[in-house]
């Protein structure tokens, strides 16, 4: 049966049935009143909020007091999946709340909602002592269009180490907004220095992934370290190839060529050998020679000055090296990022 919501009028209660879809919420609805173990009536919550009908919104704020946990987080989540206004100030009371125990979800529904009047709140989070909530404030907080809100995760990263919240950050932060090919450039050299605190195989993969993704790699690092080794091998060949015609291209001052040229090719016959060390060496050269020729101003941070501070901070700190295989799939994908990225800045 469909609440109420103490409107009586066949006009208003049309108009609300027409916002979201009326059939989801409907079967949810239905659902709800037939399922009875706690993790089915927890995905039907979730659901019911994807349905993002106004008409929801009361079981859903009801549901936030329901002695079951699971369900309590799965209405916290669904008030963010509403999209609904009405949704954020229950939400706000929640993450302010130190006695609740959906205060993280609530912190991430909000930045699903994506209000930018809730940053503040957020901010206060990132500060909380629970650091699933702060993990969840810095998710949100990455999520908004305000530059006050990634203003204040670049911040975080001038303080100490938190193995809890910075890998969260450098991982919102290296989403591009709006489209944007590029993340937030300010990541790439916290995130390059702070991969020596990292112990964990699995998150330093992540963080490297996330420097790539913030200088407009996209998923392709990812891509290739996931891939088998035949097939990355000829994906590799393909990009020092792409990356050997663009450096070609690049309008060089004259005594620059033959050194550039001859310390590219070395790097391609590092690859063929397997020489990591060699290959880490004659790519952060090539790297090197076009951010002197090619990047803007000392002051300015572009994908060029961004992406060589990148592997100059972790090959001189070792943790370029320290990524094995994996170290030149990385330093191969940046370094064609750069010129291609010089080519373009120089047109």
């Amino acid at each position: 049966r469909l609440p109420r919501l103490g409107a009586d009028r066949p006009l208003y209660m049309i108009s609300q049935l027409t916002r979201g879809n009326p059939f989801s919420l409907a079967y949810n609805f239905f659902l709800l009143s037939r399922v009875n173990q706690s993790t089915k009536r927890a995905s039907v919550i979730r659901s019911l909020g994807r349905s993002r009908s106004p008409l929801a919104l009361e079981k859903l704020i009801a549901s936030l007091e329901n002695p079951d946990p699971e369900i309590r987080r799965s209405a916290a989540l669904a008030l963010g999946d509403s999209g609904q206004p009405k949704a954020i100030q229950v939400l706000v009371d929640h993450v302010n709340d130190p006695n609740s125990d959906v205060r993280d979800e609530a912190a991430r529904a909000l930045g699903m909602l994506g209000d930018d009047a809730v940053v503040p709140v957020l901010i206060a989070a990132l500060d909380d002592d629970d650091y699933e909530l702060r993990s969840a404030a810095a998710e949100s907080l990455a999520r908004m269009s305000s530059p006050e809100a990634r203003d204040a995760l670049v911040e975080r990263l001038d303080g100490p180490f938190d193995r809890t919240l910075f890998p969260v950050i450098f991982e919102g932060l290296s989403r591009g907004q709006g489209g944007a090919k590029t993340g937030d450039l300010r990541v790439v050299r916290p995130a390059a220095r702070c991969l020596s605190e990292i112990g964990s195989r699995a998150l330093r993969l992540q963080v490297t992934n996330a420097i790539a993704r913030a200088l407009g790699i996209g998923e392709e690092y990812a891509r290739l370290i996931q891939q088998n080794p035949y097939d990355r091998d000829s994906d590799l060949h393909a990009v020092i190839g792409r990356t050997r015609r663009t450096v070609s291209e690049l309008q060089w001052d004259s005594d620059d060529v033959l050194n550039v040229v001859t310390a590219f090719e070395r790097m391609a016959l590092a690859q063929m050998e397997n020489d990591i060390p060699a290959f880490i060496g004659h790519a952060c050269e090539v790297a090197e020679r076009v951010c002197a020729q090619f990047s803007a101003s000392a002051d300015e941070v572009t994908v060029v000055s961004e992406g060589c501070a990148a592997l100059r901070i972790l090959r001189e700190s070792g943790q370029l090296a320290a990524l094995g295989d994996y170290a030149v799939i990385f330093a191969l994908l940046v370094l064609h990022r750069i010129v291609v990225a010089a080519q373009s800045d120089s047109a």
